[in-house]
C-alpha cells in the first residue's frame, strides 16, 4: 500500500478525516499525441473510490504541461469551490507535498480561515521548489503556514530557509509495517526465491535511474573484488531497467525482476545480506527504514534523512553520492561483517503507522491550537 494511504489508513481510526487525491487535468491534452494514453487512463480514476477500505476523493485541478509556475494557481481555483462547501467540517488542512499541493493549500487556508500544515517528503524541496519558477511562491507562501512536518531533519532546515517558522516545523519520519517488514530467516527466504543459501545478495529496491544511483550500484558491484558467489538484484522499474537488464542478459549474477508487491519486496529483503540505495536526492526513503526493519544493514548515500536514520555503524555504512571506489569498499565491508538482525530491528528511529499517525495527529491538533479531533486531509 502506498506510503501516503497507509498514513491515512492509520490517521482514520484516530480522526474524522477527508481524503482527496487530486488528479491533473487539462481540456487540451488530447492535440498532444504523446500524452493521450496517460490522458486516458487517468480519465478512467473515478471521482470517488475506496482505497483499501478507505473513501478518498479525486478532484480534477487544472494543469498545463509544462508550465510549472501556474500549477498551484489552477489547483487552488479547482478546489477552491468543494473546500467552500465543506469549510464547516474541516478544522486543519494537511497537505502532502510542497507545490502545488502546499502552496494551493495555504493560500487557500488563508483566505478561509483554515489552518494549513504542508507535510513535505523529499524531492517536493530538494527539485521541485528549487526551480526558479516555484521558489518564490513557496517562499511566499510558506511563512503562512500553521505548521510543517519533514521526514528529515534535513528537510527540516531547508523549509526553515523556505520562510517556515522555525517553532513550527515538526521532524516526523515515514512509519513502517513492522509486521510485514521484520526479522525472518535468511535461508527460508532464499529457499522461497530459488537462491542457494551459500551465496551473498546485494538489494536494491527503486526507480531504476540515475538520480536514484541505480547505476552507480552496478559500477560499484562490477568492481568490488571478493571470493564467493555475489549477486547484484534490481526491484523496480524506470529509465534505465532496459540498460539492467541488458546487463543482466550477459552476466548471471546481475538480476533485475520489475516491480514488485510489498509482499514479494520483504522476502528479498529478508533473502539479501544488505540493502544499497547510493541515491543523489532523498528525503527519508521507505526501503531504508523496510530494511532495518527486517534485520538488514544498509549501504547508502549521506544525504536527506538517511543519516538521521542510520546513525550508527551498526545499521550499515554510509557514502558520498557519486563516489563508486568509496561504494565499492563499503559493499566489501558489510558483505564481510557479522551483525545480528534484532539489534538492526531495534533501531530507534523505527516505528509503526499507528506511532505516525499519533505524532502527525498531535502536531496538526498543535498547528490549529484546537483540542477537536475532526481533521481534513488534502493530498496529491
Amino acid at each position: 500500500m502506498p506510503t501516503i494511504l497507509r498514513q491515512c489508513e492509520a490517521l482514520a481510526s484516530r480522526c474524522d478525516l477527508q481524503v482527496w487525491a487530486t488528479i491533473p487535468w487539462f481540456p487540451g491534452v488530447p492535440l498532444f499525441r504523446h500524452l493521450r494514453h496517460a490522458t486516458e487512463k487517468v480519465s478512467k480514476i473515478p471521482r470517488v473510490d475506496n482505497l483499501f477500505g478507505l473513501k478518498v476523493n479525486h478532484p480534477r485541478t487544472f494543469y498545463i504541461p509544462r508550465m510549472a509556475f501556474s500549477s498551484a494557481a489552477g489547483y487552488a481555483l479547482s478546489i477552491a469551490r468543494e473546500l467552500i462547501r465543506c469549510r464547516k467540517q474541516v478544522d486543519v488542512i494537511l497537505a502532502t507535498f510542497a507545490y502545488p499541493d502546499g502552496v494551493a493549500a495555504i493560500a487557500l487556508g488563508q483566505l478561509l480561515g483554515i489552518p494549513t500544515v504542508v507535510q513535505v517528503i523529499g524531492s517536493d524541496i530538494e527539485v521541485v521548489a528549487k526551480m526558479g519558477t516555484v521558489r518564490p511562491q513557496v517562499r511566499l507562501t510558506f511563512p503562512r503556514a500553521a505548521g510543517v512536518i519533514a521526514v528529515s531533519s534535513t528537510l527540516a532546515e531547508q523549509c526553515e530557509r523556505l520562510g517556515a517558522k522555525r517553532e513550527m516545523i515538526q521532524v516526523i519520519v515515514t512509519g513502517v509495517d513492522r509486521g510485514a517488514f521484520a526479522p525472518r530467516s535468511r535461508e527460508a527466504a532464499r529457499s522461497l526465491l530459488g537462491l542457494p543459501a551459500e551465496c551473498k545478495v546485494i538489494l536494491y529496491v527503486g526507480r531504476l535511474s540515475e538520480q536514484k544511483g541505480a547505476l552507480d550500484a552496478l559500477r560499484a558491484f562490477e568492481h568490488l573484488q571478493t571470493e564467493g558467489d555475489v549477486r547484484l538484484v534490481f526491484i523496480g522499474d524506470g529509465p534505465l531497467r532496459g540498460q539492467l537488464q541488458g546487463r543482466a542478459a550477459v552476466r548471471s549474477n546481475v538480476i533485475v525482476t520489475g516491480s514488485l508487491d510489498g509482499k514479494e519486496v520483504s522476502t528479498w529483503l529478508a533473502a539479501c545480506d544488505f540493502l544499497t540505495l547510493p541515491s543523489y536526492h532523498e528525503g527519508t526513503p521507505n526501503v531504508i527504514l523496510e530494511a532495518l526493519s527486517s534485520g538488514r544493514p544498509v549501504v547508502a548515500t549521506r544525504i536527506g534523512g538517511i543519516p538521521d536514520v542510520c546513525c550508527s555503524a551498526a545499521y550499515g555504512e554510509l557514502v558520498s553520492p557519486g563516489a563508486i571506489e568509496e561504494l565499492t569498499q563499503a559493499y566489501k565491508r558489510v558483505l564481510s561483517s557479522k551483525y545480528v538482525p534484532e539489534e538492526i530491528a531495534a533501531c530507534p528511529s523505527l516505528y509503526g503507522w499507528d506511532e505516525n499517525a499519533r505524532r502527525v495527529l498531535d502536531f496538526l491538533h498543535r498547528a490549529c491550537n484546537s483540542g477537536s479531533t475532526r481533521v481534513s486531509k488534502e493530498s496529491f
